[in-house]
């Protein structure tokens, strides 16, 4: 058997042992689909961490055939510390701690900073996933006037406050499931607006505020929708609903600590080559997050 050792695991890599199946087999990532419906994944750059990858450059490098050795259905075994694979086995329990949390910075959110973001999203982003959501003047494709109709019932169902004091934005979890791929663009939507509100919440903690609440998108609905998306899907909102992001969302939050518009834009740029369309529509509902639910510039400094 040959043994390769994981250089970063996921926080939540660690909870899970017990057999399992090989879900998928590509370039850049291998995914292991659990009993419960999510996956863990064999990743070959940072760049597809999350808190249920481990990151294994090794087992992609240019002399390997991954996709010889590895065959879904293929079945696995994992324990604390390893994944076993036929004859490959990954030793993750030596590996470094990645745990996709947003740190508490001061964020860059004011009017002129989300402005940038929009036309450098509208610019660069790609089409076919959701982005007509805030680019009016796009022609709709049918997923982007779903979406639309969601979200208009979403805004209008907002309560004045919950039992924490703060505005409680239902009905979004109808996007879950919504669009085609491996991560459909509902999915990421809504992983984009709840960055928007984790950001907002940490920037509005670090100034004087006075009776502004950072509107809370209600989490509980959407847990109770996973099983309607995809196994990717399920496992990226799994992840998020607790607070975890992957590795490319937290490095475009990281961009967010400059006000250097080049900075930014480059990082629009970057986060858009993500997937097919799940960065654009990560962006989309980030920016949508802050110009339909949290617009108050006074209380963002």
């Amino acid at each position: 058997m040959t043994v390769y050792k994981a250089e970063i695991k996921g926080t939540f890599t660690d909870d899970f042992s017990g057999k399992a199946v090989v879900a998928s087999v590509y370039s850049k990532a291998v995914n292991i689909l659990l009993p419960s419906g999510l996956l863990i994944s064999i990743v070959r750059s940072k760049d597809e961490l999350s808190a249920l990858s481990v990151l294994v450059p090794e087992l992609f490098s240019a002399d390997m055939a991954v996709s010889g050795l590895l065959k879904p259905g293929m079945d696995v075994n994992i324990t604390t510390s390893t994944i076993s694979i036929g004859n490959i086995a990954i030793n993750f329990g030596n590996a470094q701690m990645w745990e996709g949390l947003i740190k508490p910075e001061g964020y860059k959110l004011e009017a002129r900073i989300r402005t940038l973001l929009e036309e450098a999203l509208i610019k660069y982003g790609k089409r076919g996933g959701l982005l007509g959501v805030i680019d009016s003047n796009s022609s709709l494709n049918i997923f982007e006037k779903k979406a639309l109709d969601v979200l208009i019932n979403a805004l209008e169902s907002i309560s004045p406050v919950c039992a924490s004091g703060s505005p409680f934005l239902y009905g979004i979890s109808g996007l879950v499931g919504l669009g085609a791929g491996f991560t459909p663009s509902g999915d990421d939507f809504i992983s984009g607006a709840i960055l928007g509100e984790e950001l907002a919440e940490k920037t509005l903690s670090s100034v004087e505020t006075e009776g502004n609440k950072v509107p809370s998108i209600d989490r509980m609905s959407i847990e109770r929708t996973l099983k309607k998306t995809s196994y990717g899907g399920r496992t990226l909102l799994w992840q998020i609903l607790r607070n975890r992001f992957p590795f490319y969302m937290v490095k475009f939050a990281g961009s967010l600590l400059t006000d250097d518009p080049r900075e930014i834009t480059a990082s629009v740029s970057r986060t858009v080559s993500y997937g097919e369309t799940s960065g654009t529509d990560f962006l989309t509902g980030f920016l949508w997050y802050f110009k339909n639910v949290f617009h108050n510039d006074s209380s963002i400094v």
